[in-house]
């Protein structure tokens, strides 16, 4: 069993006895700050893929949640029949299952509605044609039809996910610590249980969510649209503007600031793979 990795924990935070509450042992203090956004450039999204071994899995883990901007939790549960690559325009399906349990009562039994939403993303040429050529090098593991299966066939957990990223962090930073400075910058702090504070880092799986959202409200403001909370939150199915906010706030700061130039977002259509890689 892999040990859990300790890269990103702080095995001894700063404590505090809470005098308001002495049945209380201790106050742990965890700093977050709210104005950082926990996302990761254009640039350094490719410095990211093309760490990775060519076709390897988890380069396309990456580069299908970072181009599609799906949770990583849906990402590892998405099949080869969400693909449809064949279609004009190309696009992926996502699905998301939540249950409803209800108040009501029928035939003497609780019911719960099972909900199934779609989710429906355009995906650029040079998209459809590395994942054409993953699926061929990598079909004989993709059990269960899912295009990023665990070695027994099953969905990637959360957990899985975690560890492979702070993998990467580590070696990402062990081989280049001037170049991937990133990667171990420290957004935030969270509580971790067991008098312990887990560090956020830039670097983190759903970066990759929160830098898709930042990139399409980028295009937006160029395109000369200025309600991109409103926008943003549809083309990302948040519920809530509130969870948009928090993607897109640095954005709309800098337009309440009176930026008249806003940055220039990046070009989905243009692959990311480095030159020197396998030409696609």
């Amino acid at each position: 069993m892999s040990k859990r990795p300790l890269d990103n924990y702080t095995q001894n935070p700063k404590t505090t006895y809470n005098s308001k509450h002495p049945q209380m042992e201790k106050t742990i203090e965890v700093i977050q700050s709210l104005d950082d956004d926990r996302y990761v450039t254009w640039e350094q999204f490719k410095q990211l893929v093309n760490f990775q071994p060519l076709y390897g899995k988890w380069q396309a883990f990456i580069i299908y949640c970072g181009i599609t901007g799906f949770r990583p939790i849906e990402v590892s549960r998405t099949t080869l029949e969400q693909l449809h690559f064949e279609e004009t325009p190309p696009y992926v399906l996502n699905y998301i299952t939540k249950y409803k349990p209800q108040q009501r009562i029928v035939k003497g039994e609780p019911v719960t509605i099972k909900l199934i939403t779609t989710k429906k993303r355009e995906v650029p040429k040079w998209f459809v044609e590395y994942f054409k050529e993953y699926i061929r090098r990598n079909w004989p593991t993709m059990m269960n039809n899912l295009l990023f299966p665990n070695r027994h066939g099953q969905p990637m957990n959360t957990n899985v996910v975690n560890i492979m990223f702070a993998k990467i962090r580590k070696q990402m930073h062990t081989k280049n610590p001037t170049q991937y400075a990133w990667v171990k910058e420290v957004i935030r702090e969270e509580y971790a249980g067991n008098q312990r504070t887990r560090a956020i880092y830039r670097l983190c799986p759903y970066a990759l969510r929160k830098a898709r959202a930042t990139w399409y409200a980028m295009e937006l403001l160029h395109a000369g649209i200025s309600d991109i909370l409103l926008c943003t939150s549809h083309f990302m199915g948040h519920r809530r503007l509130a969870t948009t906010y928090t993607y897109v706030k640095k954005l709309i700061a800098d337009q309440a600031g009176g930026t008249t130039t806003p940055l220039k977002p990046p070009d989905l259509n243009q692959s990311i793979l480095d030159n020197n890689q396998e030409s696609l």
